[in-house]
């Protein structure tokens, strides 16, 4: 009876520990090539007074509830405030929209723009506008850019651009392919343990 009961309860523990990091965890999808190699990134140069940029991409995953971008800050701390706003492109509803202070970024560091939880946002198309607010000259940003992805379209100012953000899209939902593959290897390691403890014992 021992011998059922116990691999019963490992199932469930494993089950369980994979269910809460599943449900508690955000998931990054990166829109931009990432083998890209360091002379392949560059800039548009800085946002300030009222320009703006428009990124575009489509979403893999429901949940949709911020992005990363790599900021270009120029060697300042002290920094304006930029804009956002989440446009569905099909239906041209404002999906999500607010302000984020850029005092304090660091250059290249992966930083959020974390906005208002879209449920129903896989397999739609975003549009993600980032705007000056009346920023003087010596406190705009910029943000690293790679070559023009597939599905993805960069302006700036209403001009298109060969380019696109290296910006990640930021998830919160259920995600059954991180549950399985982390379910798994936990389990490994259970077995490699138990099967280490026979040999050793």
């Amino acid at each position: 009876m021992k011998k059922v009961i116990k691999p019963i309860i490992y199932t469930c523990i494993i089950l369980a520990i994979s269910l809460i990091r599943t449900f508690l965890c955000s998931w990054e999808t990166a829109i931009y090539d990432t083998g890209v190699e360091g002379d392949g990134y560059g800039n548009f140069g800085q946002l300030s007074g009222n320009s703006y940029i428009e990124q575009s991409f489509y979403c893999e995953l429901n949940g949709l509830e911020g992005v990363q971008v790599q900021p270009v800050t120029f060697n300042r701390t002290e920094n304006g405030t930029l804009r956002y706003q989440l446009m569905d492109k099909e239906t041209q509803e404002i999906a999500a929209e607010g302000t984020v202070d850029t005092a304090g970024w660091e250059d290249a560091e992966f930083t959020d723009i974390p906005f208002q939880r879209v449920e129903e946002s896989k397999g739609r198309e975003y549009v993600l506008r980032i705007q000056a607010d009346n920023t003087p000259d010596d406190q705009g940003v910029s943000f690293y850019t790679t070559q023009k992805q597939e599905g993805t379209s960069l302006s700036l100012n209403g001009q298109e651009r060969e380019e696109c953000l290296v910006l990640k899209t930021v998830y919160k939902t259920f995600n059954l392919q991180e549950f399985i593959v982390f379910a798994g290897m936990l389990a490994y390691i259970v077995l490699f343990i138990k099967l280490l403890y026979k040999f050793l014992r």
